[in-house]
């Protein structure tokens, strides 16, 4: 770097302002939703600005911090948002620190987030990407060679042969076999599926894709995804892909008293405010991300100042 670009470059971090984000949670930018450790120099996230607009903020610098450190877990109606002690998110009661948060939670109070609608910061445009490209990147975030729903599910509702149209169009090989009271799918090639796709490219049909994989029960018609409490990457894919195709969702923590699961599904809500419906403790790698302005970030629809 030469002199007067390294001038520049501190000058913009003199000039910045530092975030603290779990690596794997995912951000709202201009373009669609992105894991934090993914972000670049120059990315123009959505942001909120200090009157209650939306707008958008450049990313100066993002790094990783050190080892992994241990963080606040809030599980909430919008999903799991992890957060490194001394962050603040904004709440119906004002900004407060998410260790806080997680006090309060803990000891029987209310807390409630802030949250923005999906179909306010990330505007319609045209599809990015091929289904096929959205189906690999989905099963790549799937990370396992099996696909396992319930039979009367996958027979009954249609499920197993959306399963299979995915699959197929996807080009990946595979076995599919009733085991009792599950329909099992053996996916040969499932992290081995021709050329690396967009990670987020797609949105909609990742979306789609990754409530299949996943599909436990229905909503009316629709598929009610079952994610276990600690596949961090495949559930914030999950919720950031309905995010950023416009779409609205809820989650529900199984059992309440201790979750080890979510339950996904595609909702019309029309939120300002989820519960935080049990805090918890995670590790979790941390980048620091700087911005030019003073704004709330989006992360998983909640607003970290």
């Amino acid at each position: 770097m030469d002199e007067w670009k390294l001038e520049n470059w501190w000058r913009g971090m003199a000039n910045s302002r530092r975030y603290l984000l779990a690596a794997d949670s995912w951000i709202a930018l201009a373009g669609g939703p992105k894991h934090v450790r993914d972000l670049a120099v120059g990315d123009e996230l959505r942001v909120v600005r200090r009157d209650g607009t939306i707008g958008t903020s450049p990313v100066v610098a993002a790094h990783l911090l050190g080892e992994r450190v241990e963080c606040s877990s809030l599980l909430t109606g919008a999903g799991e948002l992890v957060l490194p002690p001394g962050s603040r998110v904004v709440t119906r009661q004002g900004v407060e620190r998410t260790e806080d948060l997680a006090l309060m939670s803990r000891t029987g109070q209310a807390v409630r987030i802030e949250v923005v609608r999906p179909g306010d910061v990330f505007e319609p445009r045209p599809t990015q990407g091929s289904a096929k490209d959205a189906y690999r990147a989905s099963l790549r975030t799937l990370n396992r060679s099996q696909i396992v729903v319930p039979a009367w599910l996958s027979e009954d509702r249609g499920v197993g042969g959306r399963i299979e149209e995915v699959l197929s169009i996807a080009g990946v090989e595979y076995r599919a076999e009733t085991v009792d009271y599950w329909r099992v799918y053996h996916v040969a090639s499932a992290t081995h599926a021709g050329s690396e796709p967009a990670a987020w490219g797609n949105p909609r049909d990742q979306a789609e894709a990754l409530l299949l994989f996943t599909a436990w029960s229905l909503d009316g018609e629709d598929v009610v995804s079952r994610v276990i409490v600690g596949d961090v990457v495949y559930m914030q894919r999950l919720t950031g892909s309905l995010a950023g195709s416009g779409q609205g969702y809820d989650v529900k923590w199984i059992p309440g008293y201790r979750p080890v699961e979510a339950h996904i599904s595609r909702s019309g809500q029309d939120r300002s405010h989820v519960a935080v419906d049990r805090a918890a403790v995670r590790r979790s790698d941390i980048f620091a991300v700087y911005l030019e302005a003073n704004v709330s970030i989006i992360a998983g629809l909640a607003l970290v100042s």
